[in-house]
């Protein structure tokens, strides 16, 4: 006996795997813009002081 899959299921799964697809890309996303956020917050005042540095450097002073 052969397992048949008819259209109206075959279509409810394809609705319901797209859904589970959009959220965890939404998930990462989320994840990812708050991962850049709070590592960007934390870098930018190492590169504020490298860069002092460097035009320290430059400058000669």
């Amino acid at each position: 006996m052969a397992f048949q899959v008819t259209p109206a299921s075959s279509q409810k799964e394809i609705g319901v795997t797209s859904i589970e697809y959009a959220l965890m890309a939404a998930l990462i996303a989320l994840a990812a813009i708050v991962g850049f956020s709070l590592l960007g917050g934390s870098q930018g005042a190492g590169w504020d002081a490298w860069s002092a540095k460097v035009v320290e450097a430059v400058a000669g002073d």
